[in-house]
């Protein structure tokens, strides 16, 4: 009696351990892939364009990604445009200069971006004009306090391009 209890318990606990390690790989999987969501409702756009301290765009951006649980990072950008020219004119008055120096630098990365297209990246190193933290919308405040930005324009092989920022949340 008492070495099949051995046997049991000893079973139940192999498949309880197992079970607990598939769950944790499967989670962390889950959670290192970017979460696409091509259209964005009036309220996300306010929430990611305050976050990236950009709230002049929020009516331009098209689709983010979200990565990650607990302090996520988030991938947004504006619509295709035609040209660098024509994303220069559809974005607030400010961005044009900025934006138009950084394709003339001409320090790129060819990369995919989050749909998984090829596209030459620009980093945007340049002063944008973005607002302080102290005056993001209070209802999102928390998480923008002490985030990461980054700023890139992508230019597809067509020639066509967007502006995306990626926001990582502390």
């Amino acid at each position: 009696m008492k070495k099949g209890f051995a046997i049991g318990l000893g079973i139940f606990i192999a498949v309880a351990v197992l079970t607990v390690a598939v769950w944790t790989i499967a989670n962390y999987i889950n959670v290192s892939r970017w979460d696409i969501h091509r259209s964005m409702s009036t309220s996300e756009q306010d929430k990611l364009s305050n976050l990236g301290l950009m709230p002049d765009i929020a009516g331009e951006l098209e689709y983010y990604a979200v990565m990650g649980a607990r302090d996520p990072s988030y991938l947004s950008g504006t619509r295709c445009y035609d040209s660098v020219d024509a994303m220069c004119e559809a974005l607030p008055e400010g961005y044009s200069e900025v934006l138009s120096g950084v394709i003339e630098e001409g320090v790129y990365e060819e990369t995919n971006d989050v749909f998984g297209a090829p596209v030459s990246k620009y980093p945007v190193n340049k002063e944008l004009p973005v607002i302080t933290e102290d005056e993001v919308d209070k209802q999102y405040y928390s998480q923008a306090l002490g985030a990461f930005r980054g700023y890139y324009i992508l230019v597809y092989e067509d020639g066509s391009c967007r502006f995306e920022m990626r926001i990582d949340t502390v």
